[in-house]
């Protein structure tokens, strides 16, 4: 009894505040809706794990990835009576084959170990003895001779000290995107990285490495962090040893993908458009629930949400599954080139590309004006976890979007502390999102689009 009394005067001092500041009182009342809604049903995680299930390995060229298209049509077409568009990207072939083998033999015992190919990599079977380096920049600085015919593992880790763990992995990713290369031009045969990560299993956690033109690729593989502190003290002992890697990856030519777009019309600004985002490929080492499963379940359903909820749009509101956000990003570079062609607006566009976890807040850039906006929506969504709207990168799939100054971009904020534990491993899979936290996120994204709809000039 208590609960309800509770509620209800919650909400009526959140009526009064805005009245005194300007806002509508029935902004709060129908963003309670959207939330009511949203919990009782908990359709968010129904669809992530059908999702995850149809097609769990979703690089954008897979066959999985195809799959996961159709659905995605079928949910915007049949489920929400959205009009749905695929537009055709052009992607990398890449696929990693046979699962890897690494092989430490030290004092005539031999170890397996973890590993994972990283996107990029070529295949190839290596042994040879191991060189290492605890930073990208100690290798970058170390002599040709010293790397040449050997296997080189940079145990580059994250660092423990900053609390949003995407401060942590910006700060040694460069070791997993550019080692290897690095490696491959001083002679090394083959390259392997300690995963981002700042979990303590033995998961390798893959991604993205580029080889310029110039460089031949050379086999590169994460190993999970159990497997790169015995890779790093039988270095640090100096005990002679070799490594046994063998890789089946191939790289074929550009082939065929697709964005999936669904768009709902707008009433009274049709040609303005606000754009909410995901990308709909991940890798291939679990099922991408996480990254970015969660990311494109938030774009559906928030607006899944504000149909239920009675809403009219007064623009055009669209959910756009970006293709090859994990190694090309070409997806939104097609989305961003079609829409210049046809002259279309952006008010304001929003990805969630940082799990499904509980909310904490939004990041914005790109129009000083609008975002100056954002604070007075506080008030309205500080109820339901949102704490801070901050200066920051929205989404990697936004990008394009920065050449339109007068588009607002906003990137979703859930809690990081355990989403690099899953971020591109095996155990990225919907048993390790919470179903109340996934759909606390599709609630928070569908309550801002409403207030920015609303309130944007």
């Amino acid at each position: 009894m208590w609960g309800g009394k509770a509620l209800l005067l919650s909400l009526y001092g959140t009526c009064i505040f805005l009245s005194a500041t300007g806002q509508d009182p029935a902004d709060s009342i129908f963003i309670r809706k959207i939330f009511d809604i949203a919990l009782e049903n908990l359709e968010s995680y129904t669809w992530l794990k059908e999702l995850c299930s149809i097609a769990p390995k979703r690089l954008s060229n897979y066959a999985d990835y195809f799959k996961a298209v159709a659905w995605a049509e079928e949910k915007g077409l049949k489920w929400m009576g959205l009009t749905v568009e695929r537009q055709p990207v052009w992607v990398p072939n890449w696929y990693r084959g046979n699962p890897e083998v690494a092989l430490l033999e030290v004092s005539g015992r031999t170890f397996p170990l973890n590993a994972a190919a990283l996107g990029g990599s070529a295949a190839g079977h290596v042994r040879a003895s191991v060189v290492g380096f605890a930073t990208l920049e100690a290798l970058e600085l170390a002599p040709t001779s010293l790397v040449q015919g050997k296997i080189v593992f940079i145990n580059q880790g994250f660092d423990p000290h900053p609390v949003e763990t995407g401060t942590s992995y910006g700060m040694a990713v460069g070791s997993r995107r550019n080692g290897p290369a690095v490696a491959a031009r001083k002679g090394a045969l083959a390259c392997l990285i300690r995963s981002m990560t700042h979990a303590r299993d033995d998961y390798p956690h893959t991604g993205m490495t580029v080889f310029p033109d110039s460089v031949t690729p050379i086999p590169a593989l994460a190993l999970g962090m159990v497997s790169a502190d015995t890779l790093w003290a039988v270095i640090k002992s100096q005990k002679e040893h070799t490594l046994f890697i063998e890789t089946f990856c191939r790289q074929g030519p550009d082939t065929l993908s697709f964005n999936v777009v669904g768009e709902w019309k707008g009433k009274e600004k049709p040609g303005e458009f606000i754009v909410v985002g995901g990308h709909l490929d991940a890798w291939d080492t679990g099922s991408g629930a996480h990254d970015d499963g969660a990311g494109c379940i938030h774009a559906m359903m928030a607006l899944r949400l504000l149909q239920k909820a009675g809403y009219t749009p007064r623009r055009t509101l669209r959910f756009v599954l970006f293709a090859n956000e994990e190694n090309g990003l070409r997806g939104a570079e097609v989305y961003y080139k079609l829409s210049y062609q046809r002259g279309e607006v952006h008010v304001a566009a929003l990805e969630s590309d940082a799990g499904g976890f509980t909310p904490r807040g939004f990041r914005y850039e790109n129009n000083p004006t609008r975002a100056a906006l954002l604070q007075d929506f506080l008030p309205l969504l500080m109820p339901y976890g949102i704490s801070f709207f901050r200066p920051g990168g929205s989404g990697a799939d936004l990008i394009p979007f920065r050449k339109e100054t007068d588009c607002l971009l906003l990137g979703y904020s859930p809690d990081s502390q355990r989403y690099f534990d899953h971020h591109h491993a095996a155990t990225d899979t919907p048993e390790h999102v919470h179903p109340r936290e996934l759909e606390l996120g599709s609630a928070c994204i569908a309550a801002l689009i409403y207030l920015l709809d609303k309130y944007l000039p």
